[in-house]
């Protein structure tokens, strides 16, 4: 059995399903639970002592921990066209790891927007712990945020692109076409997710708690990036048409 374990609103995330769906690669979704589903997830992937992320997808036997990894399965065992044309292999992993390198950069600013907004932590608690046990945690969101904060310490690379120097890059790179190359590519993928710390894309693809949506957005960015996000959203309508698949 094929199962994805996943983050709904993670763009890490976004990017590996929009790959299988793509494809028309059948799978088991499972929704990540942050803090409680750990333990359960390195058991799963036999992971002691390393950092615990998702997307993980468990294809016969094999354990695949990276979207760039989970979207090459999605081309070996699905349909539909490719996403790794040969003449561009290099220039989308070199655009995937871009989008990589400012994702982890926002993710830094986002996680201290949370940590700021009382409410959009408690929609954290909310999101990733049973009903009958938030009451005992609501209290101690502010420790769950820290650690989560502490989890992804140092997770940027010094050298990575801010997500102000990747939107410009993607601007040039775009000039105005509807893809990065020839047809859809990850990168395009790559690309779209990264754009979810500027504005989230709408509910219809992936939603979000009110409660965090706001800490998510980036008002000046989104008015100088206004073009890319238009191109974002038509990506998303041509090519992401159908909703990813709902958790079974």
């Amino acid at each position: 059995m094929r199962t994805l374990v996943a983050l709904s609103y993670s763009p890490w995330s976004e990017k590996a399903r929009w790959a299988l769906d793509h494809h028309g690669v059948a799978y088991t979704y499972k929704e990540y639970k942050i803090l409680l589903g750990e333990p359960q997830l390195r058991i799963a992937t036999r992971n002691a002592t390393g950092k615990a992320t998702v997307p993980v997808l468990f294809d016969d036997g094999e354990v695949l921990g990276e979207s760039w990894d989970i979207a090459h399965r999605a081309e070996a065992v699905g349909r539909g066209p490719t996403l790794f044309p040969e003449p561009h292999r290099e220039a989308i992993r070199a655009w995937h790891e871009r989008g990589q390198d400012a994702c982890a950069l926002a993710r830094v600013g986002l996680i201290e927007k949370i940590r700021q907004d009382p409410e959009a932590m408690r929609a954290q608690i909310d999101a990733g712990v049973p009903r009958g046990l938030r009451p005992l945690m609501y209290p101690s969101s502010s420790l769950v945020m820290a650690w989560f904060a502490n989890k992804h310490h140092g997770a940027c690379p010094g050298d990575g692109a801010a997500l102000r120097d990747a939107c410009h890059a993607l601007r040039r790179g775009l000039a105005g076409r509807e893809h990065l190359f020839d047809q859809l590519t990850f990168a395009d993928m790559a690309m779209a997710v990264m754009l979810q710390f500027v504005q989230p894309v709408s509910d219809t693809f992936i939603p979000l708690d009110p409660r965090t949506r706001r800490a998510w957005e980036d008002p000046a960015l989104a008015r100088e990036f206004a073009d890319l996000l238009e191109w974002r959203d038509g990506l998303y309508a041509r090519h992401r048409g159908q909703q990813a698949q709902a958790a079974t």
